[in-house]
């Protein structure tokens, strides 16, 4: 072979082997921003985790919270219900204490004894005069 030959044969080569360290490096490039863009993805996926793992805590905080509130809101019916209850007792008891205290003895004895006095009187009107009409309280 001639020089001339070789020397075009060895520039292919060169020439070749430089194209493919050029689409190695190519490669090598994508590759490598294949590898930044997935520690990218793994590294928000992570943070998306925590994230997620935030959220179901404070979830579970507002649940338990709403919970206690249910609770509170129970205790505070309960005692709005015992608080009418003595309410309703104490105006009743206020009542009691207001009105006369007559026992049903002392009602009909008085009616009895205000009934007697007119009957006595319309009697006594009568009897003092009988040419004159009686006269009724």
């Amino acid at each position: 072979m001639s020089r001339e030959c070789s020397w075009k044969m060895m520039r292919y080569f060169v020439s070749q082997s430089q194209i493919e360290n050029f689409q190695l490096i190519g490669i090598s490039g994508e590759l490598s921003h294949s590898r930044i863009s997935v520690q990218k993805t793994l590294k928000n996926k992570e943070i998306l985790d925590s994230e997620r793992d935030v959220i179901e805590q404070e979830l579970s905080e507002c649940a338990n919270m709403i919970e206690r509130m249910d609770e509170f809101y129970r205790f505070l019916e309960q005692a709005f219900e015992e608080l009418q209850k003595d309410i309703k007792m104490a105006e009743i008891s206020n009542q009691l204490k207001q009105s006369k205290p007559l026992t049903r003895a002392k009602k009909f004895g008085k009616n009895d004894q205000n009934n007697n006095k007119a009957e006595t009187k319309e009697n006594t009107l009568g009897s003092n005069d009988s040419d004159k009409t009686k006269l009724s309280v």
